[in-house]
């Protein structure tokens, strides 16, 4: 749902603002600098994370309208929340998989120590 949000509405917003050579460039230089000051600053700090990135950008000779930066960011943000939340239900989908076949195998295992018992008895 997120990445249809910048699809359809961030993506093509920006793209109105500039040409493709310059959309891609600026894309690629605000991913870079967003997840660096993901990795460096870490969560939270959202406004020292912006600055982070502006900085990049100047220091970098990208220059654009504030509001296309913006919404640059945002995007890229939205892509990488997107991402970490495809990772986390798969993380959650394979934890939950082991707990069941787990869970099977330890109900098998008492089944069997149940046989044995009566067996024995």
């Amino acid at each position: 749902l997120l990445a249809a949000i910048a699809d359809a509405f961030i993506i093509p917003w920006i793209k109105t603002k500039i040409d493709s050579n310059k959309f891609e460039k600026l894309m690629q230089y605000v991913r870079i600098a967003v997840e660096a000051a993901e990795q460096i600053i870490g969560p939270s700090h959202g406004a020292d994370k912006k600055q982070y990135v502006l900085n990049f950008l100047k220091e970098s000779g990208i220059n654009f309208d504030e509001s296309v930066v913006d919404m640059a960011i945002e995007a890229i943000v939205l892509e990488m929340n997107n991402e970490l939340l495809k990772d986390i239900k798969t993380d959650d989908y394979i934890a939950a998989k082991k707990a069941s076949r787990s869970s099977i195998k330890s109900k098998q295992i008492l089944k069997q120590e149940k046989q044995d018992k009566t067996i024995s008895e």
